[in-house]
C-alpha cells in the first residue's frame, strides 16, 4: 500500500504557504532498492564484456590513446584477476607496438630482453607489430666458418619471438620489419654474395615459422654511417656491380620472406 509524507512550509506575509509534497510508493522504493544492489559485470554474457574492454583499451599510440577521443581506463585491470584476464588481450592487441633487435637484446614494451629470457606474456596478444632489426656482423669464439651459430644472438630472440606455428604464434596479424644494414655487416658481406645469403638465412629463418598474417612488409634501411662511406642513398653515386649485387640479394630475400610470412 503506497504512503504519502506531505511538508508544509509556513507562509510569509503577503505570500501563500508553500507545499511541497513527496511519495514513496512501491515502484519508487524498488527502484532504489534496485539502483542501490552491485552490478554484476561479470554475469554479462563474455561476448559482451570483451565489446566493453573493446571501449576502454587503447587503440592508437598517441594521446589520449583513443582514436575516438574518449578516454581510457586502465583502473578495470585491477578489479580481479578474471577480468585482467580478459581485458589486458584487447589492451595490447588493438593499436601497433613497436619492438626493435639490437647489440644482442630484444627492447619491448619499455622492457629489454636478453636472448635467454623469456618473453613478457603479452607479447602473445600483439596483433600488429612494427619490428626494426639491426643487421651487424656476430662473431662467436672457436667458430671458423660461416653458419647460423654466429648469428645466434639474433636467432635465438627471434625463434623465442616467434616459434613454429605448432608451439603456438599468438595473435599477430601485421608484422612491418625494417632491416637495418650496419657498416660492420656490409663491410662483411659485400663482395660474398653466397657468404651474404647464408648470414640473411642464419639471422632471419625463424621470421619463417610465421605463416599466414594478412600483412607483412620488410623494408632495407642503411644505416646512415654506411650511407655516408658507400654513397648508397647519393643520386649522383655510381652505381658498381657489387652495390647492385648486395642490394639484388638483399631485396630478393626480402620479397621471398614476406611470400613466406603471408602465404
Amino acid at each position: 500500500m503506497s504512503s504519502e509524507s506531505y511538508t508544509t512550509g509556513l507562509a510569509c506575509e503577503n505570500r501563500p504557504a508553500a507545499h511541497t509534497i513527496a511519495y514513496d510508493n512501491d515502484e519508487n522504493k524498488e527502484h532504489r532498492a534496485s539502483m542501490s544492489e552491485p552490478f554484476r559485470f561479470l554475469s554479462l554474457p563474455k561476448e559482451i564484456r570483451l565489446r566493453i574492454y573493446h571501449y576502454l583499451a587503447p587503440n592508437t599510440p598517441t594521446s589520449p590513446f583513443r582514436d575516438d577521443g574518449g578516454p581510457c581506463c586502465p583502473s578495470i585491470l585491477r578489479t580481479n584477476r578474471t577480468i585482467y584476464e580478459e581485458a589486458i588481450v584487447e589492451w595490447y592487441s588493438l593499436m601497433p607496438y613497436k619492438a626493435s633487435i639490437c647489440t644482442k637484446r630484444l627492447r619491448l614494451l619499455g622492457l629489454t630482453i636478453s636472448p635467454d629470457e623469456a618473453l613478457p606474456w603479452m607479447f602473445q596478444a600483439i596483433k600488429f607489430l612494427d619490428l626494426f632489426i639491426r643487421l651487424e656482423r656476430v662473431s662467436m669464439p672457436g667458430i671458423k666458418c660461416e653458419s647460423p651459430s654466429r648469428h645466434l644472438a639474433l636467432h635465438q630472440i627471434l625463434h623465442t619471438c616467434f616459434p613454429p606455428r605448432s608451439i603456438g604464434a599468438g595473435n599477430l596479424l601485421r608484422l612491418r620489419i625494417e632491416l637495418g644494414v650496419m657498416p660492420p655487416f656490409f663491410v662483411a658481406y659485400k663482395h660474398q654474395p653466397d657468404r651474404l645469403r647464408r648470414a640473411l638465412e642464419g639471422n632471419l629463418s625463424a621470421l619463417r615459422n610465421l605463416h599466414g598474417l594478412a600483412e607483412a612488409s620488410i623494408i632495407i634501411a642503411f644505416d646512415s654511417a654506411t650511407n655516408h662511406i658507400f654513397a648508397f642513398d647519393y643520386p649522383n653515386a655510381p652505381l658498381l656491380p657489387w652495390k647492385m649485387e648486395f642490394m639484388a640479394i638483399l631485396r630478393a630475400f626480402s620479397n621471398d620472406l614476406e611470400r613466406s610470412i603471408t602465404a
